[in-house]
């Protein structure tokens, strides 16, 4: 089905789309598998993206975006997706969701170059002293406004607060970032606590705006636990626990309906 200028939904089968078509640029989402779901909202572009489901009973929730989308996601069977609102991306993202488990992304986050968030190693390893699977595929969870640094690998079982930065090169895997710190290196380590960005570019600035821009005089980016926000971890394994595609797709509705409520914090 061609919805505009060569973009494709590709082999929709028995899978659905819901919601308001996007507006794709040199775009493709494709369907291998069946009883696939992909939720739109509305004021969705895609550029350069490709969305695939490499399986069955998937389901992708994207939020409207005031950026492009750009991003290749691959998702296999029995797996969850949520994006948030208003992320931006800085050429394409590149996510793979595998082996049943999920991907939760909040709101005004911003990806630099060449990102990677992957949930899976792919391949096995065991435990040669009794013969165990030493490395099962785990959920990631990303917050609000999170700047993801460029070259950066985000893999499995990483829980990003709000409010934080992964440095470029850093390759995070299995920790737990707290709100509002910055992480670096590989493997990641916390550099600094206590810390939060704005997303102005510097690159252009002369003198005065530098110093314009020395003193930030508010906390919009500072995220303080106020007992109202949702637990996104606690999120993940309900989506986990969700039998069907259409009781993950109902779970993921009501996350949609409390954008305000999805920021989550360290200890």
């Amino acid at each position: 089905m061609i919805i505009e200028d060569g973009a494709q939904l590709k082999d929709l089968k028995n899978n659905a789309c819901l919601g308001t078509h996007p507006r794709m640029v040199n775009s493709t989402i494709n369907f291998i598998g069946e009883n696939n779901l992909l939720i739109f909202e509305d004021n969705i572009t895609f550029t350069n993206s490709t969305i695939s489901f490499k399986g069955d009973n998937a389901v992708i929730y994207l939020s409207s975006n005031c950026f492009s989308y750009e991003m290749n996601m691959v998702i296999f069977s029995h797996s969850a997706a949520y994006v948030g609102q208003n992320n931006y991306f800085n050429e394409k993202l590149n996510v793979i969701i595998s082996e049943g488990q999920n991907f939760i992304l909040g709101n005004q986050c911003m990806f630099s170059f060449d990102i990677w968030i992957r949930n899976s190693d792919a391949h096995l390893i065991y435990d040669a002293t009794n013969m165990q699977r030493i490395n099962p595929s785990k959920s990631i969870v990303i917050g609000d406004h999170v700047w993801i640094g460029q070259h950066a690998m985000i893999l499995k079982g990483s829980v990003i607060h709000s409010g934080s930065i992964v440095g470029a090169m850093s390759v995070l895997a299995g920790k737990t970032v707290k709100s509002n710190c910055s992480w670096a290196g590989n493997p990641a380590k916390r550099i600094q606590e206590n810390i939060f960005w704005s997303g102005e570019s510097v690159h252009s600035w002369t003198e005065p705006m530098t110093q314009h821009y020395s003193i930030l005089p508010h906390q919009n980016f500072v995220f303080e636990n106020d007992g109202q926000a949702m637990d996104m971890v606690a999120f993940d394994r309900k989506l986990l626990q969700a039998a069907s595609v259409q009781d993950k797709a109902r779970l993921l509705l009501t996350l949609a309906a409390n954008k305000n409520k999805n920021r989550f914090y360290g200890a």
